[in-house]
C-alpha cells in the first residue's frame, strides 16, 4: 500500500499561509503516514511555547512583540518544515524495500491547515483566560 504524503513545499507554504499551525497540521499527518510519529509530541510542546509567547506579549501590550513572533514563526516555520519534511520523506524512501510513495495535492491540505490555525487560535484564548484568571485571582 503506497504512504501518501504532502510535499515539503506543500506543508512549507502551509505553515507561512495559515500560521505555523497550519503546516503543523500537515506535518503530524506526513509523520503518521511515515511511521515517524516520535516527531509529534516535541513540535507540539514547541508549538505551544510559541503560542505562550504570542499570546503573553499581546496579554502585556507588546503588539509590536506579538507581530514579530507571528511572522517569525510563519517564516522559521516556511523554512523549518520544508527542510524537516525533505529529510523526513528522504529517510523514508531510503530504507530496503523502498516503500511505494504518493504525493498528496497541495490544497487537499488546506482543511487541515485551517484546522492547525484553528487550533491556534483556541490556544491563544485560552491563554488569555488563564491570564484573566490569574488576573482576578491576584487581585483578591
Amino acid at each position: 500500500m503506497p504512504i501518501a504524503v504532502w510535499s515539503p513545499g506543500a506543508v512549507a507554504a502551509m505553515a507561512l499561509f495559515f500560521s505555523f499551525g497550519g503546516g503543523m497540521a500537515l506535518a503530524i499527518q506526513n509523520w503518521r503516514a511515515l511511521g515517524t510519529r516520535r516527531r509529534i509530541l516535541p513540535h507540539v510542546v514547541a508549538g505551544v511555547v510559541i503560542v505562550l509567547l504570542m499570546a503573553l506579549a499581546q496579554r502585556q501590550g507588546l503588539e509590536r512583540l506579538d507581530r514579530a513572533v507571528s511572522i517569525a514563526s510563519a517564516v522559521a516555520g516556511y523554512a523549518y518544515f520544508r527542510i524537516r519534511m525533505s529529510h523526513d520523506i528522504a529517510a523514508v524512501r531510503d530504507r530496503k524495500p523502498a516503500p511505494v510513495m504518493t504525493v498528496r495535492r497541495w490544497y487537499a491540505g488546506i482543511p487541515w491547515a485551517l484546522l492547525g490555525s484553528l487550533v491556534v487560535v483556541a490556544l491563544i484564548v485560552i491563554a488569555f483566560l488563564i491570564f484573566d484568571v490569574a488576573t482576578l485571582v491576584e487581585e483578591d
